[in-house]
C-alpha cells in the first residue's frame, strides 16, 4: 500500500488537485469575461439610446421649425377648385421648392395618382373621364416673405368630392432641408 501523507479522516485539499485548480481559474476567467461583455453591452445600450433620444428631439425640433417658417393654407374657391397659399415665414430663402401634388381617392381600392410639380407651370390629369387641371406659380424659389399658390380645378363636383388632395412642399437650403404638409 502506498503511504498517505494525509492524516486518518483529513481530506486534501482542492489546491492539490491540478484539474481543480484549472477548472476554478477557468471558471473565474469566465465570471471576469461575463463582467466585462455585460459592462461593454449595457455601455453600448445606454449610448444608442441617448442618441436615439438626441435623434429624436432634434427632428422634433425641426417639425417645431418647419411649421413656424411655412404657411400652408388652403380654401375652396369654387364648387369644384381648391386653392393653396405658401409663404416662406422664416428669414432665410428657401431653395429649390418642389411640390408634390398627391390626390388620394377615398375609395381604398383606387390607386393614388401623384405628380410633382417643380417652378411656375400648369397641366392636366384625368382619371375616369374626369379631368383636373392645375397651375403653380412662383414654386421654384421662396425669398422671405414671398409667397406661392397652387390651385385646383375638377371638371365635375363628384370629382372634387371624391379626391382629397394632399400637398407635401419641399424646400432646401444649403445644409438642411424643410418640408411643409397639408
Amino acid at each position: 500500500m502506498t503511504p498517505d501523507n494525509n492524516a486518518p479522516g483529513e481530506e486534501r485539499p482542492e489546491h492539490d488537485d491540478p484539474v481543480s485548480a484549472k477548472m476554478a481559474a477557468l471558471g473565474d476567467s469566465v465570471a471576469v469575461l461575463q463582467s466585462v461583455l455585460g459592462t461593454a453591452t449595457k455601455d453600448l445600450l445606454t449610448t444608442l439610446s441617448s442618441n436615439l433620444s438626441m435623434m429624436r428631439s432634434m427632428n422634433a425640433m425641426m417639425d417645431q421649425h418647419v411649421q413656424q417658417s411655412v404657411s400652408i393654407k388652403s380654401w375652396i374657391t369654387s364648387p369644384n377648385s381648391l386653392r393653396l397659399r405658401i409663404e416662406n415665414r422664416s428669414s432665410i430663402a428657401l431653395k429649390e421648392c418642389q411640390t408634390s401634388l398627391i390626390v388620394m381617392s377615398t375609395d381604398a381600392e383606387r390607386h393614388p395618382i401623384r405628380f410633382t410639380l417643380t417652378g411656375p407651370d400648369s397641366g392636366r390629369f384625368r382619371e375616369d373621364d374626369a379631368d383636373c387641371s392645375w397651375k403653380a406659380q412662383d414654386m421654384t424659389d421662396l425669398e422671405p416673405g414671398n409667397v406661392s399658390s397652387l390651385e385646383l380645378e375638377f371638371d365635375r363636383f363628384e370629382m372634387f368630392a371624391r379626391y382629397n388632395a394632399v400637398i407635401r412642399v419641399t424646400f432646401t437650403s444649403p445644409g438642411s432641408g424643410n418640408d411643409g404638409f397639408l
